[in-house]
């Protein structure tokens, strides 16, 4: 998406709405996506990342239980 130009805030905020507790949203992004994190965790989901490498960082999304 974002090689296409498309910024991802909308799709992960759509998908988190499908996720049940004991799922897991995985993205994957060349930066650390700071603000998506935040706006992720303020709808009560806990979140990590993982640096794979200095163009590579997987973020985790799961809904608080």
């Amino acid at each position: 998406m974002l090689e296409r130009g498309e910024h991802p805030l909308g799709v992960v905020m759509q998908e988190i709405q499908n996720i049940e507790t004991g799922q897991i949203l995985e993205l994957i992004t060349n930066f650390l996506p700071v603000p998506l994190i935040d706006k992720v965790e303020a709808k009560e989901f806990r979140s990590w990342t993982v640096r794979k490498s200095a163009a590579e960082f997987q973020s985790f999304f799961t809904p608080k239980e």
